[in-house]
């Protein structure tokens, strides 16, 4: 069973999901739940890079508007607001870490995560004198070059390294903390979790019948969109965000067909009607 990946029609879908979420949204949404910024922090400041980073690297298995709404409060209490300095996290005591991470439920799996968080601090403070602009900088602002130092064996950034959530750092990045523009965005995957799969395959992009392990799907996604962008200025991260929401609020939303959502979708035309069933590492499409 092969998969068919239609970079044409990803072409025909991509630019009118561009176009509505830069316009109405999609079904409403015109922002992502990392956009929102804390009370006092200024975009593209160090502040914002820090508070950005920390939280992505966290971003794994939960619900995306309770984990940034957790990390805005987390920052703006005087009393957890050092999490998000580096040198400071690199020396604090593990309990502590771990009480104040659970106190605006910042962490959902506390242990796990508070190593997470004080592990990229304690190599950005070693590395990098404590600063991510430093990593960036010492990257040459390279989005590939970024991607790579951070999965170098020299240095431990857990689940921010992953194929996905590196990505997905690259993309808030050079899409809401500006700070310095990122070079070859063109080279950075999309990354591809269940709602860019889902997404991918209800708009018929991608096709079955397929029934197998999920990273062979995310491969397939994560060509077609490649394909899609060749031979044009845009690049597959922009595609993220109205992918992301296009599942969210219909294609895994929808309880049958016709989809009750049909009437607010922008890319209604190309629907499929074909779910994709995930279930833990496999994956199965529908002919």
């Amino acid at each position: 069973m092969s998969l068919i990946m239609d970079s044409r029609r990803a072409q025909q879908v991509g630019r009118l999901l561009l176009d509505a979420f830069r316009g109405d949204g999609i079904f409403g949404r015109t922002f992502m739940p990392a956009h929102l910024l804390p009370r006092g922090v200024d975009r593209g400041s160090r502040a914002h890079l820090h508070f950005v980073t920390l939280t992505t690297a966290i971003n794994y298995m939960r619900d995306a508007d309770a984990l940034w709404e957790a990390s805005r409060r987390t920052y703006e209490a005087p009393q957890t607001h050092y999490l998000y300095t580096p040198r400071q996290v690199a020396q604090t005591d593990t309990d502590k870490l771990i009480a104040d991470m659970k106190r605006y439920r910042l962490a959902r799996k506390p242990n796990k995560d508070a190593d997470i968080w004080q592990t990229i601090c304690i190599t950005l403070t070693r590395h990098f004198n404590g600063d991510v602009y430093n990593l960036l900088e010492r990257a040459n602002f390279d989005a590939p070059l970024v991607l790579a130092t951070i999965r170098d064996r020299r240095y431990q950034f857990p689940y921010l390294k992953g194929p996905k959530t590196g990505s997905l750092w690259i993309r808030v990045l050079e899409d809401r903390w500006q700070g310095h523009h990122l070079e070859n965005l063109d080279r950075v995957p999309i990354p591809v979790d269940v709602h860019i799969a889902a997404a991918t395959v209800m708009t018929g992009c991608v096709r079955g019948p397929f029934d197998g392990p999920f990273s062979k799907l995310r491969d397939a996604v994560t060509e077609v969109w490649f394909s899609a962008c060749q031979g044009s200025s845009l690049y597959a991260l922009l595609f993220n965000d109205p992918l992301w929401h296009l599942s969210r609020q219909g294609c895994r939303k929808t309880r049958g067909f016709p989809c009750e959502y049909r009437n607010q979708c922008p890319v209604a035309r190309h629907c499929t009607e074909t779910r994709l069933v995930k279930d833990g590492s496999r994956a199965s499409i529908a002919a």
